[in-house]
């Protein structure tokens, strides 16, 4: 019995379809995949404990060369922080500087100083933006307050104006407050000279 051409045609049509349609939906899968391994890497806003296990997220600390191992696991997240603001502090030479800190609130600082003290970690690590900004030897953990900051004078205020603006977003809308609102008024209280590039 000999098939219709017009049969042939449809088949022919048909598979030419079907294979569009597994290639597309390979392509999809393929970046689907991708989507989720980006996502699986990222890490939230919030304080880490560092590691030594090398299985561990590997980040490179911004302006340096140094490379840490985060303990995928946050500590805590901006979910946990109560308000994003600028302080003047003192560094290790006596000199005032500005600080960006980060206020938690109490059930994320209750958590924090609970798992510090139950750890045997000795490092934590503040990752803003999916970047490691700042590390914190437990021994010399003395935040202000409920509030922990970013100790580290390498950054420019424009830089630490950029990240409070990130975390600031990150954190509950209820609670956002512009943090670089104050900047001015605690600029006159600063060693100017000894203080991080202004601009």
């Amino acid at each position: 019995m000999q098939i219709p051409q017009t049969t042939i045609h449809n088949f022919k049509k048909s598979g030419v379809l079907i294979f569009f349609l597994l290639f597309a939906f390979s392509i999809f899968s393929r970046q689907k995949c991708f989507s989720q391994i980006v996502k699986k890497d990222r890490l939230l806003t919030g304080w880490y404990f560092i590691s030594r296990n090398k299985t561990s997220q590997r980040r490179e600390m911004i302006k340096t060369d140094e490379r840490y191992f985060i303990v995928r696991q946050p500590i805590v997240t901006a979910n946990n922080f109560l308000e994003v603001f600028f302080a003047v502090d003192s560094d290790t030479s006596g000199f005032s500087i500005l600080r960006l800190y980060m206020r938690l609130d109490g059930k994320g600082y209750k958590k924090l100083l609970r798992m510090v003290n139950n750890s045997n970690y000795t490092t934590l690590g503040l990752i803003i933006n999916n970047k490691l900004i700042d590390t914190l030897n437990v021994s010399s953990l003395v935040p202000q307050g409920d509030a922990f900051g970013i100790y580290r004078n390498v950054y420019s205020i424009n830089e630490l104006k950029e990240m409070a603006d990130i975390v600031v977003n990150e954190i509950p809308s209820e609670r956002r407050r512009s943090a670089t609102q104050d900047i001015p008024e605690l600029l006159q209280k600063v060693d100017k000279n000894k203080n991080h590039i202004l601009y």
